[in-house]
């Protein structure tokens, strides 16, 4: 048999299983041309490397097997999922969506009306411009654990600033936020991705990891993209059909007074004056005779 070089040989590997899914190695090596310790080698060498090889053993045989949906470089789909992938129109409108979806309808065997589902009959939110790019390095951000560095308006403040952020989750909206470890506090806060006006990953800050736990408290605890620590107090207006929200809410105090005065109903202190709540056992004692 004659020398071929490592990268010959995984070439003619690969090769020979984008043929056949399995192989017998005294038939795959005579198969490549090479000697069966040599490729043997070369296997466990790509198994190792997380190439999608199976060995097994059947006496006096050795198989070498892949996946029947495997393909180098690409993932395959049964037809059956190729109208769930389509669902992807759904989503906000933006460069990669359209990339991803041209490149699905473009192996599509009725690609015309396919692109026709896509193109008018499927509305999608519109989401372009500067949030979209800022969105993807946020969510690159969260799933390789890197701290971001961004320019972020804060309406609290009312001024914009740069910050580092360690992102652990992205929640979409609309509006778009992200739960994140905010450094300059080295606490949990939201923030916008719509007051993001500058991000880039940035592996020189550490990375600050919270528990998946703490994370999902704080978005458990939150309203609307708002978290505060203790009570939450604030003005709630009702509306009803009726009354209006004036009329509605008269009518809830007044409902609230009577049943306080049911509660605990008034009575005359030794001041002669009148108080409200329990009636002393004083003033029991001497209602009673």
């Amino acid at each position: 048999m004659g020398q071929r070089s490592s990268t010959a040989t995984v070439v003619a590997i690969v090769q020979a299983f984008l043929e056949e899914r399995s192989w017998k190695q005294a038939s795959l090596a005579r198969r490549i041309e090479i000697a069966v310790p040599a490729l043997r080698k070369r296997l466990e060498e790509l198994q190792a490397y997380g190439f999608p090889l199976e060995r097994e053993e059947d006496h006096p045989h050795v198989w070498w097997s892949v996946p029947k949906s495997w393909f180098p470089g690409a993932v395959v789909f049964k037809d059956a999922e190729v109208g769930e992938l389509l669902r992807l129109a759904r989503l906000p409108k933006s460069r990669s969506r359209d990339q991803v979806l041209e490149s699905i309808l473009r192996q599509l065997p009725a690609r015309g009306d396919m692109a026709a589902l896509v193109g008018t009959a499927i509305v999608p939110p519109d989401a372009s411009g500067p949030s979209e790019r800022y969105q993807s390095v946020l969510e690159d951000a969260a799933a390789q654990r890197i701290a971001v560095r961004v320019r972020y308006f804060s309406a609290g403040r009312g001024a914009e600033g740069a910050r580092h952020l360690s992102v652990h989750r992205v929640v979409i909206g609309p509006p778009a936020r992200i739960i994140a470890t905010c450094h300059r506090s080295g606490t949990l806060k939201w923030f916008r991705i719509d007051n993001v006006f500058e991000a880039r990953l940035d592996e020189h800050e550490p990375f600050r990891p919270a528990a998946p736990a703490d994370v999902a408290t704080f978005h458990d605890a939150s309203l609307d993209g708002f978290h505060q620590d203790g009570p939450c107090r604030g003005l709630v207006v009702l509306r009803s059909r009726s009354g209006g929200a004036l009329g509605r809410a008269q009518s809830l105090a007044g409902h609230a007074a009577r049943r306080d005065r049911r509660r605990h109903p008034r009575h005359r202190r030794d001041d002669g004056h009148l108080a409200s709540g329990p009636v002393p056992r004083r003033a029991r004692r001497g209602r009673a005779t």
